[in-house]
């Protein structure tokens, strides 16, 4: 079983994720199109007489609003929400930054217009703000011009507003940058009994917001800093990681499948020693080690510099794939039969060598600058075939066959004939070759 933390909007029925502490004070999260708040428990229906439908933005499935009555809400608001501890999160595409004041997500009063609590566009141009008021009317709604280019229309952003009388700050933050901050004006008694998505339900629903809400996200604690730019970058990281289910026998089994993806660096290794088969791929700099005392097989995929190395220790096969899109170094040996492909379209170096009588293979293909080394010590099969400059070395102990293709060509050329210097015939005696 692997546990694969969600990159992008989840998918199914998905569930907080209580192991991880940034979901720690979370009590209400609207996402995507699930009825029912994934925190709360409770169910947003459509206010209003149009037909409110779910959209695809860039963020995934959204709630889409047309800036009038017609958004998502319920007379309910979360347990345990205080207006001066407390953080607002949305994920959102505007279609309008018009200027006026509408309500992203926030709560309100069904008896009342005073008291509300909510994120939204501010009434100046290119503005916004988190909008406080108690049930006495005291008001902290300072204005947050936000950071240049983050908000245009059709423009998806994350917004995260946060207050803490504890911690005396009043901020507004967009795409993890803190756009506003001031000091936190302390709220007397604030009651607030609905929840809406897209405007705001008091006793005279109104400051509708025209655009696609993807997630909307509160806790009744003020996020630091360092945790808003977390939230920010990966905002997805709330829920509870997908479930990949693999194989796995017991010790003693004969085949162990491994699956590892990454995206930042990091060093993997991996052993079996029975059957091994190893998927690895990886978006930034890593090192990959398999080893394996009997069947070895291993495919790696890098779009970074990385270096992978491969190697078995006891008689048997040994299958190893390598691609690579960026500078690499891979290297690959076995003591008995060995087949390797090798596949860059960047600057590299291959080294591939068996270590005693056997069988060895290689294919190596590469479309820019690359160095490859191929040597064994009974019988070698060596295709290489190049796309730009390139240097090439074979060396055996025994008989050896290869076919190359043209420098410069794309595609392997025929094979070469077999008259070579007046004799004929594939198999020579033991001897070392480099051909360049």
């Amino acid at each position: 079983m692997i546990l694969l933390p969600w990159n992008r909007q989840p998918i199914g029925r998905p569930r907080l994720d209580p192991s991880n502490p940034i979901t720690r004070g979370i009590i209400d999260c609207s996402v995507g199109a699930q009825s029912i708040n994934l925190a709360s428990g409770l169910r947003l229906e459509p206010n209003g007489g149009a037909v409110i439908h779910i959209a695809t933005s860039p963020q995934g499935l959204a709630r889409a609003t047309d800036g009038t009555n017609n958004f998502f809400a319920t007379s309910a608001a979360p347990a345990g929400l205080n207006i001066n501890e407390v953080t607002l999160m949305v994920l959102t595409t505007p279609r309008s930054v018009s200027t006026a004041t509408r309500s992203m997500y926030g709560f309100g009063n069904t008896g009342s217009a005073t008291p509300l609590l909510f994120v939204g566009q501010a009434a100046s141009a290119n503005a916004l703000y988190l909008f406080a008021r108690d049930d006495g009317g005291t008001t902290q709604n300072p204005e947050a011009s936000v950071p240049s280019g983050t908000w245009a229309d059709n423009q998806p952003v994350v917004i995260v507003a946060a207050r803490s009388v504890g911690r005396n700050v009043h901020e507004l933050y967009v795409n993890g940058i803190q756009a506003a901050t001031t000091t936190a004006t302390t709220l007397s008694t604030t009651s607030l009994n609905s929840t809406a998505v897209g405007g705001l339900r008091r006793n005279t629903d109104g400051l509708g917001y025209w655009g696609s809400t993807a997630l909307a996200v509160t806790w009744s604690r003020c996020l630091s800093p360092a945790e808003i730019l977390r939230v920010s970058q990966y905002p997805w990281q709330i829920f509870a990681p997908q479930i990949i289910w693999i194989d796995s026998p017991a010790s003693g089994g004969t085949d162990y499948p491994e699956s590892l993806t990454e995206t930042a660096s990091a060093t993997e290794t991996i052993a079996s020693v029975l059957g091994f088969a190893s998927a690895q791929t990886d978006t930034g700099s890593a090192t990959e080690s398999a080893v394996s005392v009997a069947a070895l097989s291993a495919a790696i995929t890098e779009v970074g510099s990385a270096s992978d190395t491969a190697s078995g220790s006891a008689a048997g096969d040994y299958l190893a794939t390598i691609t690579e899109t960026s500078t690499a170094t891979d290297v690959a040996s076995a003591v008995a039969a060995f087949l390797a492909a090798i596949s860059e379209s960047a600057s590299a170096t291959d080294t591939a060598s068996a270590s005693s009588p056997g069988n060895y293979t290689a294919v190596m293909v590469e479309a820019a600058t690359a160095s490859d080394v191929l040597s064994g010590s009974f019988s070698a099969l060596a295709t290489i075939v190049e796309m730009a400059n390139a240097t090439d070395s074979i060396n055996f102990v025994g008989a050896m066959t290869y076919t190359r293709a043209p420098r410069g060509a794309g595609y392997p050329g025929a094979k070469p004939g077999t008259e070579r210097y007046g004799s004929t015939g594939t198999s020579r005696s033991a001897t070392t070759n480099t051909r360049r």
